[in-house]
């Protein structure tokens, strides 16, 4: 059987997971985050880390123990067992192809805004009672692209995200360059302790941008194609993190100070709203052209960590065989692209953004806290290597790092199915997110038992 081509090297895996973190959500989500958080706005992007990280350094560790596509899979599997693992990769492989889906849609925005700002509520096909409009078009086509780059091969689709990380990056930079010129201007930051609605708001604020950290976990689906993967993915993890936590509050003492936050909170285009302010419209339509670029590389790596996971459980026979095919010339999993990249397009006809994006993350808590339940298992068998990277603080054997970063998912699903109210605690379980993520766990179970019996 034809392998998958190991040539990604530490270097190009770090812009890699830069790339996927930085991404969209900040672009999009900085505005809805001040609205709640206020002037501590910031405090929100090192709160949201500090949660990240809890899980960023679970899968650091078990990234170490197994280097493997399919991470979640395998790493669930080696913690509990192989049904719970099989409904742990079934819904992180959908939220992943939802994903896909919210940041081509939020690509094919920007994309129509700027050049066929017209044709923004044509419908070009009607499907009751989903349509075809010219954003479901351009993210349909802009799917199709990237996969075609994954195809190619995983070193040219690494090759072309540090391009467009390196523009996606410099969209932020520019920002806290602004900065630079209106402190050293002689103008003042506002209070950033000041959280207009307390602690809930920033509680809140952080539940909503935490969106902007997700990806991390996408780099442990690359342990096939990565040099020394045992040493470089548990890197990676760590130092992306760091990276971006604090470009993150950079920009955001940045985005405070030179719009102020109710201001900020009531524009569509925060960070435009921003440059715009500083150095006028045209910097404005620079920070458009950048956010495609930002989202097109996010929807370039999340295609990739989406099919190494569905070539992962082919392999290992879970689901069906055809998925693990191996391009001999390409030596990339070209039918599990194809997979991803269809189903991707079917999901672009939801068109609802937001939808899209709530599905998402809280699909990704749901996994998160089996992760983190998973390495407090494996913690105690006694086959694991002597040499891997250890997550910091323990007792005996227990991962400390670990609990807190169960306990803190748990804590985050909450937030989608328990409402603080003026009328007292609302529990929320209509809320459409929350039907979606139960409707997965049930066809999880029947398809693990439909693909037990072809086996």
């Amino acid at each position: 059987m034809t392998e998958l081509k190991r040539s990604v090297r530490f270097p190009k895996l770090l812009i890699y997971a830069v790339g996927i973190i930085l991404g969209a959500g900040v672009y999009a989500l900085i505005g809805e985050a001040a609205e709640v958080a206020g002037p501590g706005l910031w405090l929100s992007f090192l709160f949201g880390a500090l949660v990240a990280s809890f899980t960023g350094l679970s899968y650091a560790e078990l990234s170490s123990i197994k280097p493997t596509t399919a991470s979640e899979y395998y790493y669930v599997k080696q913690g509990f067992d192989r049904r719970l693992a099989f409904l742990t990769g079934w819904i992180i492989n959908i939220v992943d192809i939802i994903a896909i889906s919210t940041v081509a849609i939020g690509f094919s925005g920007y994309f129509v805004a700027l050049f066929f700002p017209g044709a923004l509520d044509t419908v070009l096909l009607g499907l009751y009672p989903l349509v075809v409009t010219p954003i479901v078009l351009i993210a349909m086509l802009a799917i199709v692209a990237m996969a075609l780059i994954n195809y190619i091969g995983i070193e040219e689709s690494a090759s072309v995200n540090v391009v467009l990380t390196l523009v996606e990056a410099a969209g932020l930079i520019l920002i806290i360059a602004i900065g630079a010129i209106y402190f050293g201007d002689g103008g003042s930051a506002p209070d950033l302790l000041e959280l207009p609605l307390g602690l809930s708001g920033l509680f809140g604020a952080i539940a909503l941008i935490f969106f902007a950290y997700l990806g991390f976990e996408d780099l442990a689906n690359l342990g096939e194609e990565v040099v020394e993967p045992r040493k470089s993915i548990p890197k990676a993890i760590i130092y992306s993190l760091i990276i971006t936590t604090i470009i993150y509050i950079l920009v955001a003492i940045v985005a405070v100070s030179v719009v102020p936050w109710d201001e900020l909170a009531s524009s569509s285009e925060p960070l435009t709203a921003v440059a715009e302010a500083a150095l006028g419209s045209d910097a404005g339509v620079v920070l458009s052209f950048i956010a495609l670029f930002a989202t097109i590389n996010t929807v370039l790596i999340m295609i990739t960590a989406a099919s190494r996971f569905m070539f992962g459980m082919a392999k290992d026979r879970i689901l069906p065989s055809f998925l693990k095919a191996v391009s001999e010339r390409r030596r990339t999993p070209y039918k599990a692209i194809i997979a991803v990249a269809v189903i991707s397009c079917l999901f672009t006809l939801v068109e609802d953004i937001g939808t899209l994006a709530e599905m998402t993350t809280l699909g990704v808590f749901v996994v998160f806290a089996m992760i983190n339940a998973s390495l407090v298992r494996v913690r105690y068998k006694d086959d694991l290597p002597e040499d891997r990277f250890k997550s910091p603080i323990n007792i005996g054997k227990l991962p400390v790092l670990a609990i807190l970063g169960l306990a803190s998912c748990i804590w985050m699903i909450g937030t989608f199915l328990i409402k603080l109210t003026p009328e007292g605690v609302l529990f929320d379980v209509t809320n459409p997110s929350i039907v979606v993520i139960v409707i997965m766990i049930i066809t999880g179970f029947v398809a693990y038992g439909l693909l037990k019996k072809e086996r």
